[in-house]
């Protein structure tokens, strides 16, 4: 039979054997509220903007954090989602400062995530410097933010590692209830990646099935009433990718070697190689091609001058050639049209042609 602390009649825990925790929330969000009055500045930017923000209220923190004991180890589980707000100005060379606001999001804070964290950051408001500071912020501006959720993340980790105070015994039930739940998830999770994964690692074909194989090229370009790095966005940025394709699931690791997977795994790859906010190079494949077929896409986005948006081109190749067709109407309907939609970055619609190669 399985032992638990509850067998024993003076109930003590020999060894810190039995499951434990410790409720770590309070503590987190304490710490976290101290991301008010960080701040962060730029001289120079660009050659004429200079201008910074400070974090004026955190607006949300919500989520889980514990620090489990089990066996005699501890170690912590961190899940939480962080919002705060901020105000600035921006000022171009010789002229009034403008005032900015805006937020910055943290979607999933977690420990094994710690240098990789996904940060969206939004900017209200057109105009050159405004148009300034977001570019500014985005390339790095919002760092002095991150490294304090960073800062957070490794104190949670020594709390673990020298061992939590008042770390108290669960039920029980309530522990077994947890690990079915976490398997549960971890089932479900790993159903959901099968796809993806299979793709990042494609079975490897032979020169035969790939001399054999009918492939198909497609060439798009689309222009888009917006900046190449709000455009570039929407391919990299899972929180504004979900909202776009109103597909919660939507996975973007936006790094070389990072999957992808949208529309609840239709399409599926994995990022190749990444210069933002001007190149992009993946692998894609659809749920219903055949194991181990997979395409090379291409992004690339150009400024088209100032309030004149931007231009994105598009190469796909190794597509199966019968369906070259297909895949270009769902970069058309299920991309292009719905980020213009959602976003308001409507333009004139962009000229193609798509050939068949690899017969």
């Amino acid at each position: 039979p399985r032992w638990i602390v509850t067998d024993r009649e003076d109930g003590k825990n020999v060894g810190n054997w039995h499951w434990e925790e410790k409720n770590m929330f309070p503590w987190s969000r304490e710490r976290l509220r101290e991301l008010k009055g960080v701040a962060g500045s730029v001289e120079g930017f660009e050659g004429a903007f200079s201008g910074g923000f400070e974090v004026s209220n955190v607006t949300k923190i919500a989520g889980d954090v514990v620090i489990h004991q089990r066996k005699g180890k501890l170690w912590p589980l961190c899940d939480l989602v962080v919002e705060v707000s901020y105000k600035g100005t921006m000022s171009k060379e010789g002229q009034a400062p403008v005032d900015i606001r805006g937020e910055i999001v943290f979607g999933d804070v977690n420990v094994d995530d710690r240098d990789c964290l996904e940060v969206e950051v939004t900017v209200h408001g057109t105009g050159p410097e405004i148009d300034a500071f977001r570019r500014w912020i985005r390339k790095g501006g919002a760092q002095p933010v991150i490294t304090k959720v960073q800062e957070f993340l490794d104190d949670l980790k020594k709390q673990a590692d020298n061992g939590a105070a008042g770390v108290t015994k669960s039920a029980a039930d309530a522990a077994q209830h947890d690990l079915e739940e976490a398997k549960k998830k971890a089932q479900e999770e790993a159903a959901k990646m099968a796809q993806v994964n299979k793709v990042v690692l494609p079975t490897p074909a032979t020169p035969q099935d790939e001399a054999a194989r009918p492939t198909g090229t497609l060439r798009i370009e689309e222009e888009f009433a917006a900046r190449a790095d709000d455009v570039y966005d929407c391919f990299t940025v899972a929180n504004k990718a979900a909202t776009y394709t109103r597909s919660p699931d939507t996975l973007l690791e936006a790094r070389p070697g990072g999957r992808l997977s949208f529309y609840s795994g239709h399409v599926t790859g994995g990022f190749e190689d990444m210069h933002p906010p001007e190149f992009i190079k993946m692998k894609m494949r659809m749920a219903d091609w055949a194991d181990g077929v997979f395409s090379s896409v291409r992004i690339v986005v150009h400024e088209l001058g100032a309030r004149e948006g931007c231009k994105l081109e598009l190469s796909q190749d190794g597509i199966p050639a019968n369906r070259v067709a297909d895949v270009e109407r769902q970069w058309r309907e299920r991309f292009f049209a719905p980020i213009k939609v959602t976003f308001g970055y409507g333009a004139v619609s962009g000229s193609h042609h798509a050939m068949f190669g690899g017969i």
